[in-house]
């Protein structure tokens, strides 16, 4: 297939329709088991390698879902981050931009929850500005334009401080 201008290097055709069952269009086989396979509606499986190895490389271009979500089930994570975005040379741009949430009615634009009853020291969200330099940097941003609270804090632990600033500033 030299030409591909117009056509497929490989096209699949089934008619099986309905009755599909757990075939599939295509599949990769190592001696022992399916690594690999496209199956009905062009749904793809990958069994990957190793936890911290790449199981799908893209170079360039995007990755777009017109129609549809991105679940990502983690489990077995030692010592590495479930989702990683490097991006060190944007420069004007948001590195993670969740910007047409208008239809919202009672649901949220983002939810932080941890249920974990280790009794160890930590941050739920942390937000760091390592550079001293950076001297015009806003750590978090806030702004309303409704009269509704900016800021609410529900606390119900039975001790603790509600809101705690630990500032070395002189001024």
């Amino acid at each position: 297939a030299d030409d591909l201008a117009n056509g497929y290097a490989i096209y699949v055709d089934s008619d099986n329709g309905a009755s599909f069952g757990t075939g599939g269009y295509f599949a990769m086989y190592n001696g022992t088991s399916i690594v690999a396979k496209f199956t009905r509606y062009g749904a793809l499986t990958i069994a990957g390698n190793a936890a911290g190895t790449d199981s799908i490389g893209l170079t360039k271009g995007d990755i777009s879902v017109s129609d549809g979500n991105v679940s990502i089930a983690s489990s077995n994570i030692t010592g590495a981050n479930v989702l990683d975005i490097s991006s060190a040379t944007t420069t004007t741009k948001n590195i993670l931009d969740i910007g047409d949430a208008d239809g919202l009615t009672i649901g949220s634009i983002a939810n932080f929850a941890s249920n974990s009853v280790d009794t160890s020291a930590r941050n739920l969200v942390y937000i760091l500005n390592d550079n001293a330099l950076a001297t015009a940097a806003v750590l978090l941003g806030l702004k309303n334009d409704s009269t509704s609270d900016d800021i609410s804090i529900d606390s119900n632990g039975v001790s603790g401080t509600s809101l705690f600033i630990d500032s070395e500033n002189t001024t």
